[in-house]
Parts: C-alpha cells; sequence; structure tokens
C-alpha cells in the first residue's frame, strides 16, 4: 500500500503490484463489505459498461471495452456521504475510441453499514472536453455530470480565480499531473467539477508567472457553464 485515505465506513487504500504486466497501480475500498473491493474488477467494469450502454451514454464510436482509469493519481476516487446514510465514490474509468479515448465516470454505492449496493455509469467526458480550449467557451452539461477542464502550462501556475454560482457549479478536485521540463517547464493542472444544479454560471481561470506567490496575470481564461 503506498498510501490511504480515510473516509467511513468504507475506506481507499492506493496499492502497488510491482511484477503486474499491465497496470502497477491499483485502487481497494477497504475496511467495507467485502472488505477488499477492487474499484477495477471485470464484474464493475462489466456492470458499469451496461448501464452506460443502457443509457445510451456511450459515444457511438466506442471501440471497446471500458478499463481503468489514471490509478496513478491519487485524486480519485472522490468520496461523499448518501442523504439518509452511506456514502458513494465517484470513480473515472477509460473508454476507448475509435481514433482515442473517453473518460467516463460511475458511481460505486455503499449503505451506512459499508456494504456495497451497487454501481452506476454517470457520463462520458471526451478528450476535446478536457482543456484546449479557448476563452469563452461555453460547455453543456446535464445535472449530476461530472466533468474536468485541463491547462498545460509553460513555467508558470494555473489557478480558479472565480467560481460564479456554486448552486450550478461546484469544484469537487484539483491536481497537478505532471512535468516536462525543456526550459521552461511544462506543467499540467486539471480541475474538477460537478454540476449540482439547473442554471449558468461562468468559471474564470488564471495562469500567473512563477514570479512569487502573487505572479503576474498572464493569460485569464472564462467558461460559460449551463447545467439542464
Amino acid at each position: 500500500m503506498r498510501d490511504f485515505r480515510l473516509a467511513g465506513p468504507v475506506d481507499i487504500a492506493y496499492v502497488m503490484y510491482p511484477f503486474e504486466e499491465k497496470s502497477a497501480y491499483r485502487v481497494l475500498l477497504v475496511n467495507g463489505n467485502p472488505p477488499l473491493f477492487d474499484v477495477d474488477s471485470s464484474k464493475i467494469w462489466k456492470d458499469i459498461e451496461q448501464d452506460a450502454a443502457a443509457r445510451h451514454l456511450l459515444p457511438t464510436d466506442a471501440g471497446g471495452n471500458i478499463t481503468a482509469g489514471q490509478r496513478f493519481m491519487n485524486s480519485f476516487p472522490l468520496p461523499r456521504p448518501l442523504p439518509g446514510g452511506g456514502q458513494e465514490f465517484v470513480e473515472d474509468y477509460t473508454v476507448p475510441l475509435n481514433d482515442g479515448i473517453a473518460k467516463l465516470f460511475a458511481r460505486l454505492r455503499f449503505d451506512q453499514g459499508g456494504n456495497f449496493l451497487g454501481v452506476s455509469a454517470q457520463n462520458v467526458l471526451r478528450r476535446e472536453d478536457v482543456g484546449g480550449l479557448g476563452g469563452n467557451t461555453s460547455l453543456h452539461y446535464k445535472l449530476g455530470d461530472i466533468f474536468q477542464l485541463g491547462f498545460s502550462v509553460f513555467g508558470g501556475n494555473s489557478g480558479l480565480v472565480a467560481l460564479g454560482d456554486t448552486a450550478v457549479v461546484r469544484e469537487v478536485d484539483h491536481t497537478w499531473v505532471s512535468t516536462f521540463c525543456a526550459s521552461p517547464c511544462v506543467s499540467q493542472f486539471i480541475w474538477t467539477f460537478e454540476a449540482v444544479g439547473s442554471g449558468e454560471t461562468s468559471l474564470v481561470f488564471k495562469i500567473s508567472s512563477p514570479n512569487g506567490s502573487n505572479g503576474r496575470i498572464i493569460q485569464p481564461t472564462e467558461y460559460q457553464i449551463q447545467v439542464e
């Protein structure tokens, strides 16, 4: 186990299998029932895929079965309490496409005693929806959708300047992914949000120079968000 996160009653263990051929990084939900719950078991993948297909969430150009997401990161799964007790974990999975990949978000639910209840697909996020978008872009989501915005920054920092109406969109996580140094260094930042209410709002990001904590804003970017 390389890391551990209390979430109660079910907790999160980030583990590593050093001799695994495909992926050494895994995520286990522990201390519930079952006591060691693999979020990437073949049965879980099949259940998520069947639910996504039944709800017509899978892209028409999906080219294969879903697989694990980026398990070397500690930002997922996202734990949260359920109304009336219990908890759920929002986890990301990969959907192969004919010309690339997409990301599928699913919800794994447990009752207040830690017993596994089931899993359901939430929404699919295509690669072009994550970063690389120009300013003043309008994005459309449905209630409950999870979405991400990413920024590749050359020698600076990326920060969220203003989150508009938090009754429409709320920030659930942000993480720094990787750095590639080729003078200047390139860093990637990923911000995760949830559409929690119908309406419109805006998100404003800045990319600042690295000269001090109050760095000069060199590239503000604004997104208009609509939630049905």
